[in-house]
């Protein structure tokens, strides 16, 4: 218990109680394993298991404390004793069947290579944080990709709305144009003033909408969306409580371009159609 926030933020997760101390006679345990046993501080629970030799011992323990850890498998499955206990009761002799290595550098993968090196003429086994939680990292692409192709239908639609909005204000407008091209605007200047109008529209449309986004990503990150009435309902992630967003400017930098850029390109297309007609035709349009 005295090493452990050197490693791991389990004191910091207390919501009532204390932490454990060595040779405490008592458990730590998570509120959803609380909840679904009526247990409380002081409460006496009995733990069924093994001995290092593979015989069943059950170790009685006070609990002295309930955390509420972001993991919801902790909270819902995990219970900790003291070291000191465990050596007694399961006979293990000393001997731990789990070490946690916390490094302060950043070039983990060069000490992990040095520590397997060191280690490889033991029957340690070294493993990463990322083989630990492959499971969750390829869930996070996975749902990473989904995001992104749900952000691409989102453009693909607000694309369509452009190209509508685009398309009904240059053909609304053939005859104004032919009357520009009368008085002697070349086809260019025609072209260009409808993509400049374009880049405008999509220009104030990102910056309101930037301006929702901002207001409703500054929520999420200061306040979330609170998931404790789904209680150990599991959403693949690991979290609970209040799930909270995070700045990403480069999503948002993308968004104003793409808003600008798509419509003056969209743009293109109707106004060379409109600019194709001959000037006494768009004059009677």
């Amino acid at each position: 218990p005295e090493y452990d926030k050197n490693v791991y933020k389990l004191p910091d997760t207390i919501i009532s109680g204390r932490f454990l101390k060595p040779d405490d006679r008592g458990m730590l345990i998570g509120r959803l394993s609380a909840e679904k046993m009526s247990a409380e501080l002081g409460t006496t629970l009995t733990i069924l298991t093994r001995t290092k030799n593979d015989t069943y011992q059950t170790i009685s323990l006070e609990v002295v404390g309930i955390i509420d850890s972001p993991n919801p498998n902790i909270n819902k499955s995990i219970v900790y004793i003291p070291l000191d206990v465990a050596n007694q009761d399961l006979q293990m002799e000393g001997s731990v069947t789990e070490i946690g290595i916390r490094l302060k550098s950043n070039n983990e993968d060069e000490k992990f290579n040095l520590l397997s090196n060191m280690l490889k003429d033991s029957k340690l086994i070294l493993v990463s944080w990322k083989e630990l939680g492959k499971d969750w990292l390829t869930l996070s692409k996975t749902k990473t990709t989904a995001s992104y192709i749900m952000i691409l239908m989102v453009f693909i639609i607000s694309a369509i709305g452009v190209i509508n909005t685009m398309l009904m204000s240059v053909f609304e407008r053939v005859r104004e144009i032919g009357m520009m091209r009368a008085l002697g605007m070349h086809d260019s200047e025609v072209l260009f003033s409808f993509i400049f109008e374009g880049a405008i529209i999509g220009f104030f449309g990102a910056v309101l909408g930037l301006f929702i986004g901002f207001i409703l990503n500054l929520y999420l990150i200061y306040h979330g969306i609170e998931l404790s009435s789904l209680k150990d309902m599991d959403l693949g992630y690991r979290v609970m409580n209040v799930m909270k967003g995070m700045w990403s400017p480069g999503s948002f930098l993308f968004a104003f371009v793409f808003s600008i850029i798509a419509p003056a390109i969209i743009s293109i297309y109707p106004s060379r159609k409109a600019i194709n007609i001959e000037v006494v035709q768009a004059l009677r349009a």
